[in-house]
């Protein structure tokens, strides 16, 4: 591929990366929208002590689940730890955290470092 192919191609990753983000705005307005009626729908339901309502297109359902939450992160660490329960975190690393303590001279054991290629933008100057 030659030059002009190359910042055809760049040009064209532009276009297509302006569409997707207009795209994106729009789909996060939409978002916001169903998460306000969401919201509003839950507490009325909750208010009036009802597990489901239904409208001309819709039948909406409201159930009840319970989620974890840490109340003390060091009483649970001491769990994990003396129960090897690592199984009650998401198992991944942070890349802030590991470089941070890489630039400071020390090596987690048991952690890699790999390369990898992304881009970045920029207007050109005309």
């Amino acid at each position: 591929m030659d030059l002009a192919e190359l910042g055809q191609l760049a040009d064209d990753l532009e276009a297509a990366r302006a569409e997707r983000i207009a795209a994106d705005k729009r789909a996060a307005e939409l978002k916001s929208k169903e998460t306000q009626l969401k919201q509003t729908l839950i507490a009325e339901m909750e208010e009036n002590n009802l597990s489901s309502v239904g409208g001309k297109s819709c039948v909406i359902n409201r159930i009840t689940k319970q989620r974890a939450y840490a109340q003390d992160w060091p009483t649970i660490y001491k769990y994990i730890v003396e129960n090897d329960a690592f199984d009650l975190l998401h198992r991944r690393l942070t890349d802030s955290a590991i470089l941070l303590r890489k630039d400071d001279g020390i090596d987690v054991p048991g952690v890699g470092l790999m390369d990898y290629s992304h881009i970045t933008f920029a207007k050109a100057r005309t």
